[in-house]
């Protein structure tokens, strides 16, 4: 055990966890450095002043693909608390009532795809067939996406206005977080790749069954099982660089060193953890021109019941999505008495939104619903919960997509992860995953050459 190494991982999110994971399986003793008092980062879960009812930071869609982040679940007997479709439907409704619905419920992978388009009567059968023309050029590779935005390529394809309304537009936003004309088209080629790579459960949409908190809440237990341990409101100040290594300055001057540091931080704190002979590094400059896109997500309860099924996409509103929290989420038996009717909401690439009171938030939401759903005085607002997070994803523009970074740096023993470095994905939470992973799987081939700080 005496020469057992040692890597330091700062941050505990999705990020921080899966290192983690990967570090103690293989052997290495990990510790985690997190500035708050929980873990998750942008997963978390707190309670609700008001209903007692715990409530997410947000209501994460995740999809059968997500193999990386359900490896965390597995890892931590928590899988069993994902609800997944069998088959991909996802239902609509516009602000004047109309109803539609995507669904594959036919055909496995690409084919349930194809049947998904084909059932789509509100837009013209053109649209459709242009659809399906793009999808296929997509999946086998025959498709030109370099430093191109998801809006060049659906007009290069000629993906008409009903289609983009209904379709691209709605994915975009759900999946990268911004509309079509913002982000690389590369990321969301790749992620209807994974999507239809095997067959159609990757493409179904699952979702937490309990507050999220609770998917990684043994997470702690078993990393002290594997000799690690977690230091709760530790901030990081520096990362030191002495003698070509890495090592980690605490604000309160503790300096801690180890055989390797994982940095699993947003990439703005990442920036002023940085020593200035870093920080000028021509790899961490391109920090500097990353740009974050906001999340806000809106809880309602209600006095009477809206939707019998467990979400739905708003069209042609700015509520983009409608969650049953009473189908979806065990509930608190008090507040579930109190407050039957319990709907989240959320709204992707936000940026107008994010100084507007919560209240006019609120309340413009709860007027679309009535609107949509074709409510009139009747339907009551009981209480309200708005959450915003200004700084939810990076905007994953083309070119922000070329200048995200590896998972190894130009100190030896100093890697990073992280939603917003070089997956290959979106910032998701199995982006998130497959970075944690990534940099853990380049610091034990570190360790491994018998090479230390």
């Amino acid at each position: 055990m005496q020469n057992r190494k040692k890597v330091i991982i700062v941050g505990a999110g999705v990020a921080g966890i899966a290192s983690a994971i990967e570090l103690a399986e293989s052997g290495i003793e990990v510790h985690i450095i997190e500035s708050r008092s929980f873990i998750g980062g942008r997963m978390y879960s707190f309670q609700d002043d008001s209903t007692g009812e715990w409530l997410d930071n947000g209501q994460h869609i995740m999809i059968g693909a997500y193999e990386n982040f359900f490896r965390i679940l597995k890892t931590l007997g928590t899988s069993d608390l994902i609800r997944c479709q069998k088959k991909l439907s996802v239902p609509f409704i516009d602000i004047d009532g109309i109803k539609s619905n995507f669904s594959s419920v036919l055909f496995p992978g690409m084919p349930g795809l194809v049947f998904g388009f084909l059932r789509m009567k509100e837009v013209v059968f053109k649209s459709r067939i242009n659809a399906i023309k793009l999808l296929k050029k997509i999946i086998v590779n025959k498709i030109e996406i370099a430093d191109k935005t998801v809006k060049n390529v659906l007009k290069e394809n000629n993906q008409r206005d009903d289609i983009i309304k209904r379709f691209w537009e709605p994915l975009s936003l759900a999946v990268l977080n911004s509309p079509p004309e913002l982000v690389s088209a590369k990321l969301l080629t790749e992620v209807l790749k994974k999507a239809t790579s095997k067959g159609n459960f990757s493409a179904c949409l699952c979702f937490p069954k309990v507050p999220l908190s609770e998917l990684i809440e043994p997470f702690k237990s078993w990393l002290e099982l594997k000799g690690g341990k977690i230091l709760y409101r530790t901030p990081v100040d520096k990362i030191l660089i002495e003698n070509h290594n890495a090592s980690v300055l605490l604000i309160n001057g503790e300096h801690i060193e180890a055989d390797a540091i994982i940095s699993c931080v947003p990439h703005h704190v990442l920036i002023r953890m940085l020593p200035g002979n870093l920080k000028n590094h021509n790899i961490f400059q391109a920090l500097n021109l990353f740009n974050y896109s906001a999340i806000i997500s809106i809880y309602l309860w209600l006095n009477k019941e809206i939707i019998q099924i467990p979400f739905m996409g708003m069209l042609g509103t700015t509520t983009q999505w409608i969650f049953n929290k009473r189908i979806l989420c065990r509930a608190d038996e008090k507040a579930e008495k109190e407050y039957l009717p319990h709907y989240a909401l959320t709204i992707s690439g936000a940026y107008d939104l994010t100084e507007i009171s919560s209240e006019n938030i609120a309340q413009k939401c709860f007027s679309e619903i009535k609107k949509s759903f074709n409510f009139s005085d009747d339907l009551i607002l009981l209480n309200w919960k708005v959450i915003k997070e200004k700084r939810a994803t990076f905007i994953a523009s083309p070119e922000i997509e070329s200048l995200r970074l590896k998972s190894t740096t130009p100190v030896k023993n100093f890697f990073l992860g992280g939603d917003w470095t070089d997956t290959g994905l979106p910032a998701t939470l199995e982006g998130a995953a497959l970075s944690g992973y990534k940099a853990a799987k380049k610091a034990i081939e570190f360790l491994n050459n018998g090479i230390s700080s």
